[in-house]
């Protein structure tokens, strides 16, 4: 047993902390302007997303297309995939994780249909 799981055990745990959020854009060469509601944990990263990626993507995915992307998280693999699917297709995301799915509600509203 770890030493922080004794105090665990005795009902010491450290408070949940929540992160909001911030758009990112990202400019790709085929697929324009995605904007991307990035998660504010200190411990993640930007987006880095590459045209090469969804044409990857692509290659399987047609538009039109549902997907459906189990552990989520904050959709750094949603958002791929939900590019490759196009405005007729349908990416359903699920994160189980309560904390890390608040941030997951907006959407790139480049890629939602009018």
């Amino acid at each position: 047993m770890r030493l922080k799981e004794f105090f665990y055990l005795l009902g010491l745990k450290p408070r949940t902390r929540v992160y909001g959020h911030s758009i990112q854009i990202i400019d790709l060469p085929k697929d324009g302007k995605i904007e991307f509601a990035r998660w504010k944990n200190p411990r993640g990263a930007d987006l880095d997303l590459a045209q090469g990626e969804v044409d990857d993507l692509r290659t399987f995915l047609s538009d039109g297309d549902v997907a459906i992307d189990v552990g989520a998280q904050v959709g750094d693999s949603t958002v791929p995939i939900a590019l490759a699917c196009g405005p007729q297709g349908l990416v359903l995301a699920f994160e189980p994780n309560p904390y890390t799915s608040r941030s997951s509600a907006p959407m790139p509203r480049s890629i939602l249909p009018d």
